[in-house]
């Protein structure tokens, strides 16, 4: 009993997939198992490689968002406080927001019945 879906671009069999996948995994198993066996988790090889240099603090080496779209900010300034004074934080308050734009694109897609 042969199961396959036809359609309009070929033809799908489940087992022909199901065997593939399994010999992907098999190869992908067999390049892993190629891999260095002295490799520990949790030592001092898994720490990056700073050029001999001691890794510093974490929150040292992360930018800040704040940092990051600084120049975003200050140019748009007069735009983020008109936005801050409309925005009110209360789901329900966007949630009308969604609809009435909801309401006239439809308006202006499929025209007024």
């Amino acid at each position: 009993m042969e199961i396959s879906i036809s359609t309009g671009s070929g033809f799908w069999n489940p087992i022909v997939w199901l065997i593939a996948l399994l010999i992907a995994l098999l190869i992908t198993y067999a390049i892993r198992s190629l891999g260095r066996k002295d490799y520990k988790r949790g030592k001092e090889q898994i720490k990056p490689f700073l050029s001999g240099n001691a890794e510093e603090d974490v929150e040292k080496l992360h930018t800040k968002g704040d940092n990051l779209y600084w120049g975003f900010r200050q140019s748009l300034a007069g735009y983020y406080k008109l936005m801050q004074k409309i925005h009110s934080g209360d789901l329900r308050d966007y949630v009308v927001w969604f609809v009435v734009i909801l309401v006239i694109l439809s308006f202006v897609v499929f025209g007024v019945m």
